[in-house]
C-alpha cells in the first residue's frame, strides 16, 4: 500500500471521525485495551516481537482513564 494514498484518504475523512475507542473514553465506558492492542501485544510476544509504541499508547490511554476516574 502507498503510504500517500492512506494519509490522502484520513485527510478526506469528516473533522468529527473517532474510532470506538476514542467514543467508548469521551463516554466514560472502558476502552477495548484488552481486545484491540492487548491481542496485538500478546501475538507480538508470542513471537517475540517488541511493540514499544504500542506499549505506550496503552500506558498513555490507561492513564488518561485513571486520570478521569478520580
Amino acid at each position: 500500500m502507498d503510504p500517500a494514498t492512506a494519509i490522502a484518504e484520513l485527510e478526506m475523512a469528516h473533522a468529527t471521525l473517532g474510532s470506538s475507542m476514542q467514543r467508548d473514553i469521551a463516554a466514560g465506558r472502558p476502552p477495548e485495551l484488552d481486545a484491540i492492542p492487548g491481542a496485538v501485544l500478546r501475538a507480538a510476544a508470542r513471537h517475540q516481537i517488541s511493540c514499544p509504541t504500542i506499549e505506550r499508547l496503552v500506558e498513555m490511554i490507561t492513564s488518561r482513564i485513571a486520570a478521569t476516574a478520580c
